[in-house]
């Protein structure tokens, strides 16, 4: 076991303290925090995340730059958002990090 690995595992077990989810094959690592206040535990942790794909959130009160943060993960393909009221302007943002934003609705 590397580093990385443990360092993954160690954010997966917040992931999972919290109420989220996770896949995490050969060909798929996908984190799903979908009907978690990450406002009231932070997104910061997720941050840490090496090799993640996917990632889905509420956007409940989170702020636009905390949603900006976890676009701009290093190899994140998307970003899935539910809820919130974000603006043309805040999505062409989040998608200016490289990962494709998805918008879903409750």
């Amino acid at each position: 076991m590397n580093l990385h690995q443990e360092f993954n595992e160690e954010i997966l077990a917040w992931v999972e303290s919290v109420g989220g989810g996770y896949i995490w094959e050969p060909e798929v690592f996908a984190v799903t925090l979908l009907g978690v206040d990450l406002s009231e535990y932070g997104h910061s942790k997720l941050l840490g995340l090496e090799g993640v794909r996917q990632i889905a959130v509420d956007v409940g009160s989170l702020p636009v730059s905390a949603l900006n943060s976890l676009s701009r993960i290093p190899g994140l393909s998307s970003l899935v958002l539910r809820g919130g009221s974000l603006s043309v302007e805040d999505v062409e943002s989040l998608g200016a990090g490289g990962a494709k934003i998805e918008l879903i609705d409750r």
